[in-house]
């Protein structure tokens, strides 16, 4: 959720936390400068911690339209997918031909599943049963096509409201 920069309760929490793990992380690096612990666990701790800090840093991709809306508390959940094509080349777009210039890990694909329903995506690895279930929370957005939720755009509905009403396990 923070990579999405949605705040919950318990962000403070989570904050606090950090700052006195952190807090912890350079008295050990006083702490290891009076004293050679021989194996080097206390630097690459800290490069690591790092490497985190570095990736909850990072902008996300997906952001809310000017004009989106929330979806609202009378979410019914009706999914439909409608010509959805989508591709992790970041390169293509909803004008790049099916030609093999870009490889696609979902072609045309039209699904509905009303509000209730049991749906299942079954196929080997790599079928696109994953990349399907990313699309209607909004990790990643389609190339082409589009991805419904009770009528509305995926893309005209605030991240916030998405994540508020889709759960994923």
């Amino acid at each position: 959720m923070a990579v999405l920069g949605l705040a919950r309760s318990g962000v403070l929490v989570t904050l606090a936390g950090t700052a006195l793990l952190l807090g912890c992380a350079f008295w050990l690096v006083e702490l290891s400068g009076a004293i050679d612990l021989g194996d080097g666990w206390v630097s690459a701790s800290l490069a690591l911690f790092g490497r985190v800090y570095d990736y909850l840093d990072l902008e996300p991709d997906i952001v809310d339209d000017e004009n989106a809306s929330p979806l609202g508390d009378d979410v019914q959940g009706r999914i439909t997918l409608e010509d959805v094509w989508f591709s992790y080349d970041r390169d293509a777009t909803a004008d790049t031909p099916d030609d093999g210039s870009v490889r696609w890990a979902l072609r045309g694909v039209d699904v509905t599943i009303e509000p209730g329903q049991l749906a299942a995506f079954v196929g080997p690895s790599g079928a696109g049963k994953t990349t399907l279930s990313y699309l209607v929370p909004r990790l990643y957005d389609v190339t082409k096509g589009t991805v419904r939720l009770d009528g509305k755009d995926v893309r005209s509905v605030t991240v916030a409201s998405l994540a508020d009403s889709v759960g994923m396990v």
